[in-house]
């Protein structure tokens, strides 16, 4: 009965699963051909990484971006991936997957840590110093490690030298 009634709301059916109407008509082919191809990026990202495949998973991770800036990854892969740049010297890849990880996991436990990260990255190999000042004094207000707060502490001073501010204090 309940099969029914969602077909007659509009639902379809697709390889034998029903799609609600309000799903089905609310996606159009071209769309749902890119959330497949995202599933499918993920996938291999995922696939390389798990192989200690950095490199590769680095290139399907921006054939992802280029896809849709606006996706990511699960918290830790998003770290990895943001770190396997970083060692590559790809620092603007680096910088983005990092800026992403803080837009969608600004709650998690790591974010202080990735932020610190981007932080370093906006002053020491992007010279971005107005980001990483903002990054920065962000960052050093939710860190919690001695020393973590340090190298925090100790960028701000750097940046805010360079911009001609006051430096940051414990």
């Amino acid at each position: 009965f309940a099969w029914r009634r969602a077909m007659a709301g509009g639902a379809t059916t697709i390889d034998g699963a029903w799609i609600p109407g309000h799903v089905a008509t609310h996606r159009s082919v071209a769309d749902t051909a890119r959330l497949d191809r995202a599933a499918e990026l993920r996938e291999v990202v995922s696939l390389h990484l798990a192989a200690g495949e950095t490199d590769e998973a680095c290139s399907a991770h921006e054939l992802l971006v280029a896809l849709d800036a606006s996706l990511c990854l699960c918290e830790r892969e998003q770290i990895l991936i943001g770190r396997a740049h970083y060692e590559a010297g790809r620092t603007p890849q680096a910088a983005t997957a990092f800026e992403r990880f803080l837009a969608v996991y600004r709650g998690s436990t790591e974010a202080p840590a990735v932020a610190l990260l981007l932080g370093v990255i906006y002053a020491r190999d992007l010279q971005r110093n107005e980001l990483a000042d903002a990054v920065l004094t962000s960052a050093l207000d939710r860190l919690t490690d001695t020393a973590r707060r340090e190298q925090c502490l100790h960028w701000l001073r750097h940046v805010r030298a360079a911009l001609g501010r006051p430096t940051a204090e414990e």
